[in-house]
């Protein structure tokens, strides 16, 4: 019996493998960012804004296990400013840390807008945020 297709060619990806060779990048050569414990609680002297929103996010998430909420909102605040509009899972969860930090802070009110304008913009997931809305609401 024959068989039928069930050869590879890897000649398909010779020429990937020689643009790679050519800017100086051989396969399989990735090396790692090393990140300092806590790197994002330095002075930010980076240009990168992907740096500086990745800092401030991981910041409020320090700062919210710290249980200190009053800080926390101010580094998710500061990192949604920096948050393109097409990045939408990642303005969702800022949002939705700022309405847990607003509920911490008994300003339930102010949580439970935020909520409410996610469910209204929600696109498929409103089940994940319904215990929160009754929690806040509960607060209120």
């Amino acid at each position: 019996m024959a068989d039928v297709g069930s050869e590879f060619d890897d000649s398909v990806f010779e020429e990937f493998r020689a643009r790679k060779a050519a800017r100086g990048r051989e396969p399989g050569c990735y090396k790692a960012k090393f990140c300092e414990p806590e790197w994002f609680e330095d002075e930010l002297s980076t240009a990168d804004e992907v740096e500086k929103l990745t800092a401030l996010k991981f910041r409020g998430d320090l700062a919210f296990k710290r249980q200190d909420y009053q800080k926390a909102l101010r580094e998710y605040t500061s990192s949604l400013a920096l948050v393109p509009d097409t990045n939408l899972a990642l303005r969702r969860d800022l949002q939705e840390a700022q309405a847990r930090c607003l509920s911490y802070l008994d300003r339930g009110k102010d949580a439970l807008d935020i909520a409410q304008k996610l469910v209204s913009h929600d696109h498929g997931s409103a089940e994940l945020i319904t215990f929160d809305i009754c929690e806040l609401y509960s607060r209120v």
